[in-house]
């Protein structure tokens, strides 16, 4: 865990917030830059994590293992940006990627811990992680397990939605956390005018379950991890069959 994080992520929390280093990257590590421009190289990773899943479809494998990596890098990054007003440096050609024997993403190793970022927008703080190291490896997901980018953004927002519901939770729902919620997950538009991949509302519906009406808010993609063996439906997955019958009594927006 890189220290200045360590105050954050105690007792059974530190688990989320190892997903950062700032040691030096161990034997095996490949440059992030590598593992997405040079030939071969993320084909070979998710097809090594296609054989321990029993898959031959990289479709569900590169989509799994994006919520993987988001789940890896997202809490420490955003518990850096958000609650410190840190930013971590995740240009891909200064951070190393460690991969279990399984191809699953296991940590990532940073040239530096970073440097604050006081007075500053979400736009400033998490622009490099959108644009200079999600953007190329959602792009490489896409490509090499043939699935659509939109897809694999909703993925990341899905984790990062998570995220900033700890970081809510945590802080009393402090004001310029929900800012940054908010301006990362709900604005369709960065203040540059470029699109946000990352916006897109969670659909609410009702439902009756033992005669008693719920919301149900549902993913706003599939992540197609019901496609591998030991896997199925999530309960807020849009295509799963418990939910298709109630897509027509939607209550709101969100």
């Amino acid at each position: 865990m890189i220290p200045l994080l360590a105050p954050l992520f105690q007792g059974d929390w530190a688990a989320f917030g190892a997903g950062l280093s700032c040691a030096p990257p161990p034997l095996g590590a490949i440059q992030l830059d590598r593992l997405l421009h040079e030939p071969g190289r993320l084909d070979a990773v998710l097809r090594l994590h296609a054989r321990h899943l029993g898959v031959d479809d990289l479709r569900p494998v590169s989509t799994g293992w994006l919520l993987d990596y988001c789940w890896m890098l997202l809490p420490p990054f955003a518990a850096a940006a958000t609650m410190l007003h840190h930013r971590l440096p995740l240009a891909p050609e200064r951070a190393w990627l460690a991969i279990d024997p399984d191809g699953h993403p296991e940590r990532l190793y940073l040239a530096h811990d970073g440097h604050a970022m006081p007075d500053t927008s979400a736009a400033e703080r998490y622009g490099e992680l959108l644009r200079s190291h999600l953007a190329p490896l959602v792009a490489a997901l896409a490509r090499h397990g043939r699935v659509a980018e939109r897809l694999l953004w909703g993925n990341a927002a899905r984790r990062l939605d998570a995220v900033f519901e700890q970081i809510l939770l945590a802080t009393g729902n402090a004001a310029h956390c929900a800012q940054d919620a908010h301006a990362l997950l709900q604005q369709p538009r960065w203040a540059d005018g470029l699109p946000n991949p990352l916006q897109g509302p969670r659909r609410v519906f009702h439902r009756q379950v033992d005669g008693v009406a719920t919301q149900v808010a549902l993913h706003r993609e599939c992540c197609l991890c019901y496609m591998l063996p030991q896997d199925g439906y999530c309960t807020a997955c849009p295509l799963a069959p418990a939910n298709c019958g109630i897509k027509q009594a939607a209550l709101r927006i969100v």
